[in-house]
């Protein structure tokens, strides 16, 4: 926990946080308490080439109260298949044993157990089924190393342990746009529309003229007057 820690001992480790948002490193993505700054937890990307290629593998860094005259300890979070990581997560690694020195920075350290991935050192062995199987069978380590990456890292990354925020984001998409139904006319609209058009073609008919009378039928009038 932060009180732990001497003042002087948390503006360092700040400023040592602020400087790998400011400049990530290669592979590593640091998650941040903001609750506590002592829970420091990072996501270490598989090295290509690796049985461990294509997963993302999880680590936390405890520091104790003696923290930076005693090194922190190191734990992985995901499952992992190595001779230099415990079943239970443990990581053995010099620089966090024997080479620690209280100037060493976080940067470092995730950068050290990131190069563990790429060349375990199967002489100082937490696992000893994992070093043993790397000794006598490598290509069956390996085997084995991928098939736990595929079970166990190549998943979506695990919830941040004490109280290491994550946030998700959920997108709904939008309802379709309704369609109007067909516009259906009823028996009595077919029959107004028929009596429409049939009055619009009926026409009236003209009276035809009365023919004229012929020019001797009037004479024939006169002379009988």
């Amino acid at each position: 926990m932060a009180e732990n820690l001497h003042p002087s001992v948390l503006g360092s480790l700040t400023r040592d946080l602020r400087d790998l948002l400011r400049r990530p490193l290669e592979g590593i993505r640091l998650i941040i308490d903001e609750s506590d700054i002592t829970n420091i937890q990072a996501d270490l990307e598989g090295p290509a080439g690796t049985p461990y290629e294509g997963g993302i593998f999880r680590m936390k860094l405890v520091l104790g109260p003696e923290f930076p005259a005693k090194a922190p300890q190191g734990y992985f979070l995901t499952k992992i298949f190595h001779p230099n990581v415990a079943p239970a997560g443990d990581i053995c690694v010099n620089t966090l044993k024997r080479d620690w020195r209280p100037d060493v920075g976080l940067s470092h350290i995730f950068m050290v157990v990131r190069c563990l991935l790429i060349e375990p050192n199967p002489e100082s062995a937490l696992n000893e089924e994992a070093a043993k199987l790397q000794l006598d069978d490598y290509q069956a380590y390996r085997q084995r190393a991928a098939l736990m990456t595929r079970l166990y890292a190549t998943a979506s990354p695990a919830p941040a342990s004490d109280g290491a925020a994550t946030t998700t984001t959920t997108t709904t998409a939008p309802p379709p746009p309704a369609v109007a139904p067909p516009i259906t006319l009823g028996k009595a609209a077919d029959d107004t529309a028929a009596s429409t058009q049939s009055q619009q073609q009926h026409t009236v008919p003209v009276a035809a003229a009365a023919p004229r009378r012929p020019a001797a039928d009037k004479k024939k009038g006169l002379r009988r007057l």
